[in-house]
């Protein structure tokens, strides 16, 4: 499904609701520009291949293009809002599986082709429309609702952007947001469309059912030779084995080459040293906040804090106050200046700090609690640094040796001698699949530092063929040669028996399974009475509650294949399907109408209305595409990244 427009060609308007929230509790964070995923309908299909130079231009949409800088930026940002999801660990090669960097590409084109054609049109946003949006942003409001040129500076001070950079953002998503709105306007589902919707989607209904299990089977018996064989035979693929490859090869995997890396000591020492900061846990604090209009009213406030008096009845009673707001636990950096954080973080746990001037007033804060700077001591983390200093030597080492191996097959060595030359000792594979593993079911990736390319190229390269240098996705390099190929075949049953049999009752279990479903379905369809099957068969019954198409009842073993079927059913109809451990058995009910509900009848119908603007915007970037043409440099976007 196409991503909604509107996160697309408004990014500006996530950005303003990332200042409200964050200047409502009154601590100013970095924020982000979240820019929305792309329109589907940009493929990244029109590649060339060129080398990459100074003034690289991976991207050209018409007369525009869209330089290897931007790219890169955007790619980054994009990396930096995705990492937490791979906590942390988004490695280039897991960007490229997401398509996290197709993302950005096709985002960027959409982008450029919308704007090309706002320019054709002429649709601009002048300084007066400017003035207008900017008026109207509470975020830039003061304390009587005006807006207010310092509070407009400082919100982007400390949010790290220029004026000139957010009106330039502004202004292009005025642009877009007349072009959209030009060409979906109008766009409405018809009411009969969305209210047979409605009822279809929240219509319900409620069954008894009855789940089976293995465990209400008798174990089955040993198979017969015969049994087996037959078994064996008409399952044949599934025991076939595949096929195999021996690799000797010199691998340069930097992960690899680091576990032969040695470290001094003193180098850890100088490392621990140089990268202090990031051991260093900075102080934080638990804060609650008074917010004034004037300093006498701050002044007045903290007099009585002074006194004794407790902190939420002067919060509630102190003139031109804010009222007292959680501002929960906080950094130096998270707050409005040094001069506000040194106020906040000099106050003792449980103490007040004396009233101190921002952008936005007077402000006195709670210590609630507080947890002082703490530095990780240095034999915590010397595995650490080791490691990664290992592995920034083995990086760097990688090119040079790379090089040398070259020079060296290229000259007639063998992958054995050339990497005896370089210090390198080659690794000898026996036998590994297409996806790294052996033939007993283990995986060597790691052991190995198998990468995607490297698997890719030994099963491209001939037997007794030796490959050219690779880079691979960690920076490394390899060299590899083919030395034996071993054809997939079907393994002989003496290999396989234990799984053949275990398969084979595995089997007979699901068949006796179904039969008992189907007797159990067949006497509900003959009239019985759940009750009575339950107690022939001695299985508990489950009444399921009352639910919709999308979400089944999991409680009553109710799952999507089971929930389709009832919902296809007249009352005291019966079906049959795969449920939690087992099969389900299923008599319905009760079908229920939807019981309508403005607010969720309102709500899809904003969401058929944004669908159909969507098509009609699908519509419209593809007539862009074949207007101002197309192209991605995939060669050099893939060398890049």
């Amino acid at each position: 499904m196409m991503a909604p427009f509107n996160d697309l060609l408004f990014p500006d308007e996530k950005m303003l609701q990332a200042i409200r929230s964050q200047t409502g509790s009154w601590v100013v964070k970095a924020f982000l520009i979240l820019i929305a995923l792309s329109f589907a309908v940009w493929g990244v299909g029109d590649f060339v291949s060129a080398r990459i130079q100074a003034d690289d231009r991976p991207i050209e949409v018409g007369d525009a293009s869209i330089s290897a800088v931007d790219m890169s930026r955007e790619i980054r940002q994009e990396t930096a809002r995705m990492a937490p999801l791979f906590n942390g660990q988004l490695t280039p090669e897991l960007m490229r599986q997401f398509g996290l960097v197709d993302q950005v590409v096709n985002r960027l084109v959409a982008q450029t082709a919308v704007d090309a054609l706002a320019l054709e049109l002429g649709i601009a946003a002048g300084d007066g429309v400017i003035g207008q949006q900017l008026a109207a942003e509470p975020a830039f409001h003061d304390a009587s609702g005006k807006f207010d040129p310092s509070v407009f500076a400082a919100v982007l001070r400390n949010g790290g952007m220029s004026e000139s950079g957010y009106l330039d953002i502004l202004r292009q998503d005025i642009r877009r947001r007349q072009l959209v709105t030009a060409a979906t306007i109008g766009v409405q589902p018809p009411a009969a469309l969305v209210d047979k919707l409605f009822a279809y989607r929240n219509e319900q209904r409620v069954a008894e059912t009855i789940t089976l299990t293995a465990d209400k089977l008798p174990a089955p018996a040993e198979p017969t030779e015969a049994e087996l064989q037959k078994y064996y035979e008409t399952n044949a693929e599934r025991y076939r084995a595949p096929e195999y490859r021996k690799i000797v090869a010199v691998n340069l995997a930097p992960a690899l080459l680091a576990r032969d890396a040695s470290i001094g000591e003193d180098s850890l020492r100088a490392a621990y040293d140089e990268q202090l900061d990031d051991y260093t846990v900075p102080g934080r604090r638990k804060l609650t906040q008074l917010l004034f209009d004037t300093k006498e009213n701050a002044a007045a406030a903290y007099a009585q804090l002074s006194e004794g008096r407790d902190f939420d009845t002067v919060a509630k009673d102190a003139a031109g106050s804010s009222g007292a707001i959680d501002l929960g636990w906080v950094n130096r950096g998270d707050l409005l200046s040094d001069e506000v954080a040194e106020f906040a973080f000099s106050a003792s746990q449980g103490g007040y700090s004396e009233p101190v001037k921002s952008d936005f007033g007077w402000h006195i804060f709670r210590v609630d609690e507080r947890e002082d700077q703490s530095v990780r001591p240095f034999e915590d983390v010397r595995d650490e640094i080791e490691q990664q200093l290992a592995l920034d030597k083995a990086t760097e080492d990688g090119f040079d040796l790379a090089n040398k191996l070259e020079d060296a097959v290229g000259a007639g060595a063998s992958l054995e001698a050339a990497g005896s030359q370089i210090g390198v000792e080659p690794i000898i594979i026996d036998a590994v699949d297409q996806n790294g593993g052996s033939p007993e079911g283990k995986s060597l990736v790691e052991q190995f530092q198998l990468s995607r390319p490297f698997l890719t190229t030994a099963f491209e390269t001939e037997a007794g063929k030796t490959s050219i240098l690779t880079e691979s996705p960690d920076s490394g390099f390899f060299m590899l040669r083919v030395d034996a190929v071993t054809e997939s075949r079907i393994k002989d049953l003496s290999e396989v028996q234990d799984q053949v049999v275990a398969d084979w009752k595995s089997e007979k279990v699901e068949e006796g399974l179904e039969t008992l479903a189907a007797d159990i379905a067949e006497r509900l369809k003959n009239g019985e009475a759940m009750s009575e099957v339950s107690k022939a068969y001695d299985l508990p019954v489950t009444q399921s509650q009352a639910f919709v198409r999308e979400t089944g009842d999991p409680t009553a073993n109710i799952g999507p294949a089971l929930s389709a079927q009832l919902f296809g059913l007249e009352v005291n109809g019966v079906a049959t399907a795969p449920g939690e451990g087992g099969l389900t058995v299923a008599r319905l009910v009760e079908v229920r109408p939807a019981v309508q509900d403005e607010t969720r009848h309102t709500a899809l119908t904003q969401q058929v209305s944004a669908q159909l603007q969507s098509d009609v915007i699908e519509q419209l970037t593809a007539d862009l595409r074949a207007r101002f043409g197309v192209t991605v440099n995939r060669e050099m976007i893939d060398q890049l990244y």
